[in-house]
């Protein structure tokens, strides 16, 4: 039961992945292997972990509580625009 948490977490990193790729299309990115080949082939490696993770008959429960508290959150952050969070602008261009 444990590899749906993991199945579930490389959901959310493909997420992120392609956030690299968007990050990496403006020039934000300066160098193309950052920018595309690492996130390809970790989105492909994320989808293949998913796909073993479908085999799992508790995978599609799991994966809509772990969506309700996804959907609390960003209702929650909306909510309170008082509490600060943090995003990534052309200040912290570190990549």
């Amino acid at each position: 039961a444990s590899d749906i948490s993991v199945d579930t977490n490389y959901l959310m990193f493909t997420a992120h992945y392609l956030a690299v790729i968007k990050l990496a299309i403006p020039g934000k990115i300066q160098t193309k292997i950052m920018g595309y080949v690492v996130p390809i082939f970790a989105t492909i490696g994320s989808c293949i972990v998913i796909w073993a993770g479908f085999t799992n008959p508790f995978f599609p429960y799991f994966l809509l509580f772990c969506l309700v508290f996804v959907i609390a959150a960003y209702v929650f952050e909306k909510k309170h625009p008082e509490i600060e969070t943090t995003t990534v602008t052309e200040e912290d261009e570190s990549f």
